[in-house]
């Protein structure tokens, strides 16, 4: 019997949402040593930081649990999705930064520059995908769209947040990651909730290791700072912070390139063509947001990057057109060995 599907995963506690405030920088909680270099639990610089990012990843998994019934009864679709619509355009500008987020993993690339504004595009044509739904399927093909989308927004934001090597942002990218201040399994949200999930599939331990690295992190930059004075130390520079910015960094790739191989291992398994089409869905959707990753590797990564992204699209098409032999015009085994390959799996 196969997992459930990353979507559709049961949230069993979804915290509160927080307000919003203005922020201290200079504000620091433990006087005597960097912040978070002690203690099990994450102690924010200033919670008013992350109150932005804990209403953003909360109403992500809002979205989840808003869907599956729509996914049952499709007649219910137009109104779900449009609340979705709402919520995601209203919820602390969660639209407006998706729109504006450009990915600083490449920061002198063009085409990373507008990354955001190709989220956004896909997150509202799949809203719209799902207003106009008649099907279960066409309901859980919008859905995913837009789950997964959004996690490739995060994933970007943690990174883009961190490497500004400030206090204030540093707090919004620990929000975005969604581990919470005590790593609690039935609380975590966001890239956390993916990671643990994740670590069920394949016996590792992204969750732990995140929650580790973001306090670690934090204890280091605080001390960066404390050291040589100012608002913000370079991430490139400073080999301690740097370090673990790139660890956080890491692992959130790998989290999502298993994501990855999961969904078209599975895939390469499926008969049912519904399931199969939910599968390629999810896997294309993943692989989007390692895709750039993947093409900077160089050498025959990329090659595979670029042959996996045009397959991923031209099925994408085919199914668009109602073509139902798609399956057999992608091979998901070989997508899942290359990803593995690629990042060393």
């Amino acid at each position: 019997m196969r997992p459930p599907r990353l979507l559709f995963r049961a949230l069993l506690s979804v915290v509160g949402i927080a307000g919003c405030g203005s922020s201290d920088n200079d504000k620091v909680i433990e006087d005597a040593q960097g912040q978070n270099c002690s203690g099990t639990t994450y102690v924010a610089f200033d919670p008013k930081n992350h109150a932005a990012q804990d209403q953003r990843v909360q109403i992500h998994a809002a979205f989840r649990t808003k869907l599956e019934p729509a996914a049952t009864d499709p007649t219910k679709a137009p109104s779900v999705f449009a609340e979705i619509e709402g919520l995601y355009a209203s919820t602390a500008d969660l639209r407006v930064e998706v729109q504006g987020l450009a990915d600083q993993h490449f920061p002198d690339d063009a085409n990373s520059k507008s990354v955001g504004k190709q989220i956004d595009q896909a997150i509202t044509g799949a809203i719209a995908r799902g207003k106009a739904a008649t099907a279960p399927l066409d309901v859980k093909i919008a859905g995913h769209i837009v789950d997964e989308a959004l996690t490739r927004f995060f994933f970007l934001y943690v990174f883009h947040e961190l490497s500004e090597g400030e206090r204030p942002a540093y707090d919004e990218g620990y929000g975005t990651l969604g581990t919470g201040a005590t790593n609690d399994p039935q609380k975590l949200l966001s890239l956390a909730a993916l990671a643990s999930e994740i670590d069920g599939l394949y016996q590792t331990d992204y969750e732990k290791k995140l929650f580790d690295d973001i306090r670690e992190g934090s204890c280091q930059l605080d001390k960066a700072l404390r050291e040589h004075g100012g608002d913000s130390v370079d991430w490139k520079t400073n080999e301690a912070y740097g370090t673990e910015v790139r660890e956080i960094d890491g692992l959130l790739t790998e989290v999502l390139a298993r994501a990855v191989v999961h969904e078209f291992t599975e895939l390469a398994d499926q008969q049912n063509l519904d399931d199969a089409t939910e599968e390629l869905y999810e896997g294309a959707f993943y692989f989007f947001a390692i895709d750039a990753a993947m093409r900077g590797k160089g050498g025959m990564a990329a090659t595979d990057a670029t042959d996996i992204a045009a397959s991923l699209n031209g099925v994408m098409n085919d199914i668009d057109s109602g073509d139902p032999t798609w399956k057999g015009k992608i091979d998901a085994g070989s997508i899942g060995d290359r990803v593995s390959k690629a990042f060393g799996f």
